[in-house]
């Protein structure tokens, strides 16, 4: 028991059996994510068939980090394009190259997400350097298209017009980026923080609100590039 965050799990003796969310009555406890084949994947993208036709729509594989399982990601995106799906790659980027490029002939789409341009700002925030994140967004700017680079826009961390233009600056060097993309500070991940009994970082900070933004796709302008601003 903790007396701020009540019942704690002990993560060096959980075994994920999912027992105690089974029997919990109160629903209090819940398991998210369970391990599935890429064949119990695809039954459940089948279903969805007739929306993504209509809709042009299709298979993102999104997270967490996608590459932190690139044998399983590559057998699931090779699978949907024989299958005919359109595919898409949410990722930041932090993987070795070798997981990166092993997707790209199962991908149509790529949304990557760079924070900082100052590395060691990178570290204060994220806890490691930003060098992998940005050499795997030049190479794969020299292979593959289309690529939306996502920024997330956070009071504090990133927030100044120099920290911003840094980072325009250097994805309008870069080939085949359609456009940035700036994702609002939120607040979203507040309670899953307390539900594993843990501190939220950045609890003091409020939730940017998009109309704030508008003045970003100015200084896009300014430095030759195409920015949108996302929802919060």
């Amino acid at each position: 028991m903790d007396e701020e965050f009540g019942l704690l799990t002990n993560p060096e003796r959980c075994s994920v059996c999912g027992l105690c969310a089974e029997i919990c009555y109160y629903e209090a406890r819940s398991m998210v994510g369970k391990r599935m084949t890429v064949e119990e994947v695809l039954e459940e993208v089948e279903k969805d068939r007739m929306f993504y036709e209509t809709s042009g729509g299709g298979v993102t594989l999104s997270g967490g980090e996608p590459l932190a399982q690139p044998l399983f990601a590559e057998a699931l995106l090779s699978q949907c394009k024989k299958r005919g799906f359109h595919t898409a790659l949410e990722t930041s980027g932090l993987a070795e190259w070798e997981a990166l490029a092993g997707l790209i002939d199962y991908l149509d789409f790529i949304f990557y997400d760079i924070k900082h341009l100052d590395s060691e700002r990178h570290k204060e925030f994220t806890g490691i350097d930003n060098r992998l994140v940005l050499e795997n967004l030049k190479r794969l700017s020299n292979r593959f298209s289309p690529i939306v680079v996502r920024i997330p826009f956070v009071p504090g961390a990133n927030d100044g017009r120099e920290d911003q233009m840094q980072m325009y600056r250097f994805v309008s060097k870069l080939k085949n980026i359609s456009w940035i993309e700036i994702m609002p500070y939120h607040r979203l991940g507040l309670a899953k923080y307390e539900g594993l009994g843990q501190k939220y970082g950045l609890e003091a900070v409020h939730s940017v609100n998009k109309r704030d933004l508008c003045y970003l796709v100015d200084l896009g302008k300014e430095a030759g590039v195409e920015v949108r601003i996302g929802s919060t």
